[in-house]
């Protein structure tokens, strides 16, 4: 075979390579207790990093402020996990349930990168809850407000740009999925995006004495927070299942554990 028929052989079997992209199934088709759990976690985080603003402005619970905030973070942790565990495919193990009799899957890097794409973004959302609950637990032993900040300002920049990350994701239509019919689902994350962009912007101006008391305006911050979660809820157990539907035909795809 001549080196011209190779190289035309080569292009070709290039063209044929599966990218073996995962498909999910929305997190609203969860099993009920999955639902309940991460609601609830997802909540509990809004509700206490509300009730440490209100702490600072009222000394409501002094004594149990960095227990409050650490629970806060703590719980936000185990929703992302939840989260993450839903999209893990492809960044964790395999894409797809049939990867195992496929012969033509892409192995190049980039199309592991095209793979792991969903699974990173979620995964960096752990990150960003790794840092917030680390730094609550260091300013309960050093108490440095300055540490406190920085850290503060690194998470909740980090959280604004997972936020963006998953907005882009959401607005992608798919032959899986189009917003149109599941718009509760980016309200979530645009309200949790809200918060992020909120408390971001506080500690910043604070650290460079533009703020004389942020508690104020953080309480709009942590409202935002709650806010998502109650839309989550919605989502979750009052929502229809148009989504499932957005052609002529229907595409649902299998989890598997």
């Amino acid at each position: 075979m001549s080196s011209y028929e190779d190289a035309i052989q080569e292009i070709t079997s290039k063209k044929n390579l599966d990218l073996d992209l995962p498909n999910f199934t929305p997190t609203k088709y969860n099993k009920t207790g999955w639902k309940i759990i991460h609601f609830f976690t997802y909540f509990l985080f809004g509700l206490l990093y509300l009730l440490t603003q209100l702490n600072n402005l009222f000394q409501i619970l002094k004594k149990y402020q960095e227990i409050i905030s650490i629970v806060g973070s703590f719980s936000y942790l185990l929703s992302s996990f939840l989260e993450w565990r839903h999209f893990r495919r492809g960044c964790c193990g395999k894409s797809n349930l049939n990867y195992q009799i496929k012969g033509n899957i892409d192995k190049s890097f980039s199309a592991k990168m095209k793979r792991s794409e969903i699974g990173l973004k979620y995964f960096l959302n752990i990150i960003v809850t790794i840092i917030l609950l680390v730094n609550d637990i260091l300013h309960i032993f050093f108490s440095n407000d300055f540490i406190y900040y920085i850290l503060m300002i690194t998470g909740m920049a980090l959280l604004v740009i997972t936020q963006l990350l998953k907005i882009e994701k959401i607005l992608t239509n798919t032959k899986q999925y189009q917003v149109k019919n599941d718009l509760s689902n980016s309200i979530v994350e645009i309200l949790n995006f809200s918060g992020a962009m909120i408390y971001f912007t506080c500690f910043l101006l604070y650290l460079f004495n533009e703020f004389n008391d942020l508690s104020y305006v953080l309480i709009i911050g942590a409202i935002c927070f709650i806010l998502s979660s109650f839309v989550l809820y919605y989502r979750y157990f009052h929502s229809g299942f148009e989504d499932l539907n957005v052609s002529e035909s229907s595409f649902i795809s299998i989890k598997y554990e």
